[in-house]
């Protein structure tokens, strides 16, 4: 239960990491057309020097961004692989463990079958099921 809570936790986190990173894009895209315009309405040698300073702040700024989310998303990743590993490694411990109880001194599986009598509709009226008929659950 606390492994398939963590993996919750890790999915939203990647989700987050995700919608950051389209974030990310949209920015880009937004100073991509700011840097048009600037570069239109300024003619000159001054003005084109400013904005290429301006364009590789930006673009640098951008790049540092992206590294970063790359990083998290490398980190989230692998924890989801280790996580996966956890799961996957529990699952076949888990399928044939048997606790015993040394007060009843019974031995109880992890995932019993229960089985529960079920009566036909005409057996109704009778206080005994039909021992015959058994139901799975």
């Amino acid at each position: 239960m606390a492994m398939a809570a963590k993996a919750k936790l890790l999915l939203r986190e990647l989700k987050m990491v995700k919608s950051d990173l389209a974030f990310a894009k949209q920015r880009c895209t937004q100073l991509e057309e700011e840097n048009k315009v600037l570069r239109e309405d300024h003619n000159g040698e001054n003005s084109q020097t400013d904005n290429d300073d301006l364009v590789r702040l930006q673009t640098e700024t951008l790049l540092a961004e992206k590294a970063r989310l790359a990083h998290e998303n490398s980190i989230y990743t692998r924890e989801n692989l280790y996580l996966r590993g956890v799961v996957e490694y529990h699952q076949i411990t888990m399928q044939d463990v048997v606790y015993f109880d040394e007060k009843t001194e019974e031995v109880t599986e992890i995932y019993p079958v229960n089985v529960t009598s079920v009566s036909s509709s005409s057996d109704r009226s009778h206080t005994h099921p039909n021992p015959h008929i058994l139901e799975f659950k």
